[in-house]
């Protein structure tokens, strides 16, 4: 939820102030939860990998590469959701974190456009085909 700062005008073409007010905890802490589910992924992936073509095989290494994931997610999904919980009161008491938007219809575009269209090719002339007499 975005809230205008001092009721700054929302003008066309100015910035504008806003106040991150709260995070809506569950949806912020799943959303977390998939991106650390999706590293512990890349660490089982490197773990396993490194345990298998090692020359002191542990399984308890392997079980841990396996589980990675699901332990990465779940601690992230709560890390997450405590934070964002913490966030929500600390701004209800103090004010969230101000930030300047701006339009991105007024910024100027990447890549200029060319001001003439390239030379086209001549259209190819069709071949008569020569048809065999009999």
């Amino acid at each position: 939820m975005v809230r205008c700062l001092n009721g700054l005008k929302w003008e066309d073409g100015m910035a504008k102030l806003v106040v991150l007010k709260r995070f809506d905890a569950y949806p912020t802490a799943k959303i977390a939860g998939a991106f650390y589910f999706c590293a512990g992924i890349v660490l089982g992936v490197i773990l396993g990998l490194a345990t298998l073509f090692s020359d002191d095989f542990k399984v308890g290494t392997l079980v841990f590469a396996v589980l990675a994931p699901f332990l990465y997610g779940g601690a992230g999904f709560v890390a997450i959701l405590l934070m964002a919980w913490l966030y929500n009161l600390l701004a209800f008491h103090f004010g969230g974190i101000t930030f300047e938007l701006e339009d991105a219809a007024e910024q100027a575009p990447l890549v200029e456009e060319a001001s003439e269209a390239p030379p086209q090719k001549a259209a190819a002339k069709p071949r008569k085909r020569k048809v065999p007499r009999s």
